[in-house]
């Protein structure tokens, strides 16, 4: 059973497929995909103009993941605990173009 829209969740978009655990929403992967692909652009066009921020990155994503973890529970709808409190993987893999985590 989907429901679609406004009918889906209050404030989201996409659908919503019924499974095990209820309704859950399912996101469009392409705007993600969108977002994430911008910011692998901007984090190295940033190193370049300020290549001391180099050091910087890993205190940045330390720093960051609690936001990140909230904000994709809330985007997607899942519950926070789908998503790992810290990042999993190296700075160097998460700005890889060709690396997306549910492909691992």
């Amino acid at each position: 059973m989907e429901a679609r829209g406004h009918d889906a969740e209050p404030g989201h978009h996409g659908r919503a497929v019924r499974g095990e655990q209820g309704y859950r929403l399912v996101r469009r992967r392409e705007s993600w995909r969108g977002i994430i692909a911008n910011g692998r652009v901007l984090v190295p066009e940033g190193l370049r103009e300020l290549p001391s921020l180099a050091r910087e990155l890993p205190e940045m994503c330390t720093w960051s993941s609690p936001r990140a973890r909230r904000d994709a529970a809330q985007e997607t709808g899942l519950p926070l605990a789908t998503f790992p409190e810290a990042c999993p993987w190296s700075i160097v893999r998460v700005l890889g173009e060709d690396f997306w985590p549910e492909e691992v």
